[in-house]
């Protein structure tokens, strides 16, 4: 861990740190785009319902984006972890398509 000495110092060290996240998300999105073409050109059936996330922070992340949680419940195999469930929504899988992958790059990047 380490210390700024100043004020100006941390403002400077954060809105470059906030630079290169901003950055960092642009050059991911413009890789997504050319690697999948418009995210991937996702086709939906016909019949939706409700699509269960096992994950907790990938269901947090589509609550910060916008996305209703429809209800929870209890995992059938493990009753400790709780299964979040939405309604399937071609909006939905984008953006399921979208941090998903995001998240394969970071794990890449970061290996």
């Amino acid at each position: 861990m380490f210390r700024l000495s100043s004020s100006s110092t941390a403002r400077h060290f954060s809105s470059k740190l906030v630079n290169a996240v901003n950055k960092r998300y642009e050059i991911e999105a413009i890789f997504y785009e050319k690697k999948h073409g418009q995210l991937g050109g996702v086709k939906m059936c016909e019949n939706r319902g409700l699509k269960n996330i096992y994950k907790k922070t990938l269901a947090m992340s589509l609550i910060r984006l916008g996305h209703d949680l429809h209800h929870t419940m209890r995992n059938r195999n493990n009753p400790k972890y709780q299964v979040y469930t939405f309604v399937e929504t071609e909006a939905l899988i984008h953006d399921l398509l979208y941090l998903t992958e995001r998240e394969r790059i970071n794990k890449e990047m970061f290996k």
